[in-house]
C-alpha cells in the first residue's frame, strides 16, 4: 500500500505544479498559447532526466546505495521549497521567451519535478524486487490516474478557490508529506532486499542457491522438468509479462532455452507480447519504436493546445483538457487490453485525421469553436489510444520496465523539442498540427491492416517497405495541402508569440470609364484578421478600417475627446497590428503602441503605412517592445507616469483573448497611466467569448461610466462589425450625444457582471 500512496501523490503533485506554475509566468509573456508550449517542453525534458536518473539507480546501484542517494536528494529538495518564481524573473522583452522559461523554471522546481518523474519507474522497479511475481505495470496505471486528477481538480477546484500564493504553500507541504512517503518506501525496499539477498534470517549467512544449470552433467530429470516448467500451460493465469518473467527465469535456472515458436494458435498477440518480455536485451529496433510511439501523441498534444489556445483564450482548463486526454489513453491501455481496439480505432483515426486535414480551412469548421474543439480531441484521443495500445502490446517483462519508460519519456521530449523549439524556426505556419494528422493517417492505417491478417507478414511488408515511404507521402502532402490554402499571401511570419501572414489581394472597379486598380493588404494573426489597409478605387488609403472605422467606438474617442483640437493628445495602444489607429493622430499627437511580437513591428513598418504617414502630418509614434502590462508596472515603479488621454486595449493573439490585461490589477495600473480625465477603451470583438460583462465587472471596481460602441457590419469604411467598451468618468464627454445612444442601447441587455483578477478568471461565464 505505501507504494500505492507514494506513486498516486507523486503523479498528483507531478501534474498538478504544471499549471499552477505555468499560470503565474504567462502575464510575463503576454499570455500567448506558446508559454505552455514551452513549459509542457521544460516539464518533458524533465520527465526525461527523472526517468534516466531512475534508470542508472535501478541498473547501476545496490539497495542501499539507491535509498541512500535518492533520499539525500530529495532532502536537498526542500531548498527549493516554496515553489514560486520571484519577480527577479521578469522578462525585460529582449530575452528569449523559450529559453527564458527553461531556465526559470529550472531555478524554480528543477530538482523537485525530476525527483517527482523518477517516483513512478523508480518505485515500480523497487517494487519488483521486493515483490517478486507481481506485475508492476498497474502501479503505472495508478500514476496516470493520479495525473489526471490532478489536471482535473486544478480549473475547478484549485485554481477559482485559492490565490496563487496560498496554492504554493499547499503544494509545499504537500511535497513534504511525499518526502516523508518516499523515504519511507526506500527505507523498506532496502531492508527487504538485503535480507532477501542475505537469506530469510536477517544477520546470518547462507549458502547461495545453487544453479543446477552451470554444472557440467545435469540430471536426467532436468532436460524434462525444464520442459514442463517453461511450457504455456504452467503459468496459464498469469499476467502475460509476469508469466514470461517466470518462464524466463526457469529457463536460465534449468540451463534451457524458453519456447521460442508461438505458444497458441488462439492468440498470436499474446505470444508476440511473452517473447517481448522474455528477451534479455532490448535491441535498438524495439527502442526506436518505442520512441517514435511515444513522440507522435506528444507532437499532436502541444499542437492541438496551440491550436485552441490560439482561437479560444489561453486559460489552464485549455491548458488540462488536452493534457488531461494524453493521460486518459495512458490510463486506459496500461490498465488492460480491453479498451484497446486496433481495427476500430485506427480506422477511426485515420478517417477523422485524413477530414481534418483536408477540411480545417473550412467556414463551416472555423465558424464553430464547439465542433474544432471536440474534432482536435477526438483525434487527440484516438491517437493516444493507437500509439499507447501499442507501446502496451509491446512492454518488456518488469527487468526492463525502466528502460521501457526512459525510451516512452525520449518520445515525449522530442515530440515537445520538435512542436517548441523545431517549428517555430522551420515552419511559418502550424504546420506541425498537418504534418502530425498525415502521420496519425499513416499510422492508425498501419494498426488496423497489421491487427485484421497475420501480424508477422503485415509487419515484414509494411514495416520495412511500405511505411517509410508513407511517411513521406504524408509528410510532402499536407506541405501542399497547407501551401495551396494561402496562395494570396506575401510575408508569413512564425515565432513564439504566434504565427502572422500579410495577403495581398488585386481587384479592379470601374470608375469614371476606366479601370483602377485597387490593392487590399491585409493581416492576419493566426485565423483571425487584425487590420488592413486599401490602396487605390474609392478608399483612400490611410482610411482606418476593420474594426477601426469613422463609426466605431475608438474613433469617436479619439476624435471627441474634450481636450483633442485644444492641446496634443497622449495615446497609448496596447497592441499594434497594422499601426490603422495611427491614422487618427494629428500634428504634436503623441502616440504610444506596447507590442511585444517583434514581427508584427517590422510587418506594420514594412507593409502598411498608417505609422509612416502619421509622422508625416507632425505627430509623434513610438513603440515599446514587450508586455503592456508588465512594461507600464515597471515605468511606475522608475516614476514614469505618461498621463494618457486615451488608453486602448487591442491586444488579441489571434482570437484568444490575452485574460492577464482584462484582469483587476491589470486595469489599475491602466488608470494609474491614464490623466485624470483620461479615456479607457477595451475592445470586445470575439467570435467565441463575450466579454461585456467582464468590462462592465472592471468599470464597476474602478467606479468609472461604462459605455459600449457596437458597430454592425455594412457598406461603410468600418468593413467589419466591432464593439468598443468605453470607461471613464469624464463628465463633458460622455455628455456627447452618441455616448448618450450607447447608453441607451447597453441598458437593453441582461446587466451581468463579472470580474476577473490574476487569481480568478472563468472562460465558462462568457462562452457565446
Amino acid at each position: 500500500m505505501r507504494y500505492h500512496i507514494t506513486i498516486l501523490l507523486g503523479a498528483f503533485l507531478l501534474f498538478q505544479v504544471q499549471p499552477q506554475l505555468a499560470r503565474v509566468i504567462l502575464p510575463w509573456f503576454g499570455g500567448g498559447p506558446a508559454v505552455w508550449s514551452a513549459c509542457l517542453l521544460f516539464f518533458q525534458t524533465q520527465l526525461l532526466a527523472g526517468y534516466a536518473y531512475a534508470h542508472y539507480l535501478h541498473c547501476r546501484l545496490a539497495p542501499w546505495s539507491q535509498a541512500v542517494v535518492h533520499i539525500a536528494l530529495l532532502v536537498t529538495s526542500l531548498l527549493f521549497l516554496p515553489v514560486a518564481p520571484g519577480a527577479q524573473w521578469k522578462p525585460t522583452g529582449t530575452e528569449s521567451p523559450t529559453l527564458h522559461i527553461l531556465l526559470l523554471l529550472f531555478a524554480t522546481v528543477g530538482l523537485p519535478y525530476m525527483l517527482l518523474a523518477a517516483t513512478g519507474p523508480l518505485l515500480q522497479g523497487w517494487f519488483t524486487r521486493e515483490h517478486r511475481g507481481r506485475s508492476p505495470y498497474r502501479l503505472y496505471s495508478l500514476s496516470n490516474v493520479g495525473s489526471l486528477a490532478a489536471l482535473l481538480s486544478f480549473p475547478f477546484l484549485f485554481e477559482p478557490n485559492l490565490t496563487i500564493s496560498v496554492q504554493a504553500n499547499v503544494w509545499s507541504v504537500a511535497y513534504v508529506v511525499f518526502l516523508g512517503s518516499c523515504v519511507w518506501c526506500a527505507w523498506s525496499f532496502a531492508r527487504t532486499t538485503a535480507r532477501t539477498d542475505a537469506g530469510s534470517v536477517p544477520g546470518r549467512r547462507t549458502r547461495p542457491i545453487r544453479d543446477v544449470g552451470s554444472h557440467g552433467a545435469a540430471p536426467a530429470a532436468v532436460p524434462g522438468l525444464a520442459a514442463f516448467a517453461t511450457a504455456p500451460g504452467f503459468t496459464a493465469g498469469l499476467d502475460l509479462t509476469v508469466a514470461a518473467s517466470v518462464r524466463a527465469e526457469i529457463a536460465g535456472l534449468f540451463g534451457a532455452v524458453p519456447p521460442s515458436g508461438p505458444t497458441t494458435r488462439r492468440e498470436p498477440a499474446r505470444c508476440a507480447d511473452a517473447r517481448v518480455g522474455s528477451e534479455a536485451t532490448v535491441g535498438h529496433r524495439q527502442l526506436r519504436r518505442w520512441v517514435a510511439l511515444a513522440a507522435l501523441p506528444s507532437v499532436m498534444l502541444l499542437a492541438v493546445t496551440n491550436v485552441i489556445c490560439v482561437d479560444i483564450a489561453v486559460t489552464p482548463f485549455f491548458w488540462v483538457m488536452p493534457l488531461a486526454i494524453y493521460l486518459l489513453t495512458f490510463v486506459l491501455t496500461f490498465d488492460s487490453d480491453r479498451w484497446y481496439r486496433p481495427v476500430a480505432m485506427g480506422v477511426a483515426l485515420t478517417t477523422l485525421a485524413v477530414m481534418l486535414l483536408f477540411c480545417a480551412e473550412a467556414s463551416w469548421f472555423v465558424g464553430s469553436v464547439v465542433l474544432q474543439v471536440v474534432a482536435l480531441c477526438a483525434t487527440l484521443f484516438l491517437c493516444g489510444m493507437v500509439c499507447h495500445g501499442e507501446l502496451v502490446r509491446q512492454k518488456p517483462a518488469p527487468e526492463r520496465l525502466t528502460a521501457f519508460y526512459l525510451a516512452v519519456a525520449l518520445g515525449g521530449a522530442v515530440g515537445g523539442v520538435i512542436v517548441a523549439v523545431i517549428a517555430p524556426v522551420c515552419f511559418d505556419t502550424f504546420l506541425e498540427l498537418d504534418i502530425g494528422l498525415g502521420l496519425c493517417a499513416v499510422v492508425g492505417l498501419f494498426t488496423a491492416a497489421r491487427s485484421s491478417v497475420d501480424p508477422e507478414k503485415m509487419t515484414r511488408l509494411l514495416g520495412r517497405r511500405v511505411l517509410p515511404f508513407a511517411f513521406g507521402v504524408a509528410f510532402a502532402g499536407a506541405i501542399v495541402i497547407r501551401a495551396s490554402q494561402n496562395f494570396d499571401c506575401i510575408e508569413r511570419s512564425r515565432n513564439f508569440f504566434g504565427r502572422a501572414m500579410v495577403q495581398e489581394v488585386v481587384g479592379r472597379e470601374y470608375q469614371g470609364g476606366q479601370d483602377v486598380v485597387q490593392v487590399t493588404r491585409r493581416l492576419r494573426h493566426g485565423s483571425t484578421l487584425h487590420g488592413e489597409q486599401i490602396r487605390g478605387g474609392r478608399v483612400a488609403a490611410g482610411m482606418g478600417h476593420t474594426y477601426f472605422g469613422e463609426e466605431s467606438g475608438v474613433a469617436y474617442a479619439l476624435r471627441n475627446h474634450p481636450a483633442a483640437g485644444q492641446r496634443p493628445l497622449h495615446v497609448g495602444i496596447i497592441g499594434l497590428g497594422t499601426g490603422t489607429l495611427a491614422y487618427y493622430a494629428h500634428e504634436r499627437d503623441h502616440y504610444t503602441f506596447y507590442e511585444i511580437d517583434p514581427v508584427i513591428v517590422r510587418i506594420s513598418e514594412q507593409y502598411f503605412t498608417y505609422l509612416a504617414d502619421a509622422r508625416l502630418r507632425g505627430a509623434f509614434t513610438s513603440v515599446k517592445l514587450g508586455d503592456a502590462r508588465v512594461q507600464m508596472d515597471r515605468e511606475l515603479a522608475t516614476g514614469r507616469r505618461h498621463g494618457f488621454d486615451v488608453l486602448i486595449v487591442d491586444a488579441f493573439s489571434s482570437d484568444s483573448i490575452p485574460v492577464h490585461l482584462l484582469t483587476r490589477e491589470a486595469n489599475r495600473i491602466y488608470w494609474r497611466q491614464l490623466a485624470p480625465d483620461g479615456i479607457l477603451l477595451t475592445h470586445l470583438s470575439n467570435r467565441f467569448l463575450d466579454l461585456l460583462p467582464v468590462a462592465r465587472g472592471l468599470a464597476t471596481d474602478a467606479h468609472k461610466q461604462l459605455r459600449v460602441v457596437t458597430v454592425q457590419s455594412k457598406e461603410t469604411n468600418t468593413k467589419i462589425g466591432s464593439a468598443w467598451a468605453i470607461m471613464t468618468d469624464n463628465r463633458e464627454f460622455l455628455a456627447g450625444a452618441r455616448m448618450q445612444l450607447a447608453a441607451r442601447e447597453d441598458s437593453l441587455e441582461p446587466h451581468r457582471e463579472l470580474l476577473w483578477t490574476d487569481d480568478f478568471s472563468s472562460l465558462w461565464h462568457v462562452m457565446r
